[in-house]
């Protein structure tokens, strides 16, 4: 083989490796981009699995800062009492 025909073979090659590269490129554009939708499909269903357990828990934590709230209305409401009550026990003794 002469050094032309060697020179011509090794462009040939390397136009052909060159193809090659350029089409696995491509495929893995076309792979990047279906790993991207994916992935937003993964968090889109983690973010509304998420939402779906934390919206009872929320009315329950709602719940009891009702039920908390109404506790300390009526603690206070005693705690006048108790006092009104020692200031009678207090005048009388």
């Amino acid at each position: 083989m002469t050094d032309e025909g060697l020179r011509a073979d090794l462009r040939e090659t390397r136009d052909e490796l060159r193809a090659e590269i350029a089409g696995i490129k491509e495929e893995m554009g076309g792979f990047k981009e279906e790993l991207s939708l994916r992935i937003e499909k993964a968090e889109t269903n983690l973010i509304t699995a998420f939402h779906s357990r934390a919206s009872p828990m929320e009315m329950r934590q709602r719940g009891l800062k009702n039920v908390v709230s109404d506790f300390d209305d009526r603690l206070v409401i005693l705690e006048q009492g108790v006092r009104k009550l020692e200031a009678v026990a207090a005048g009388i003794s």
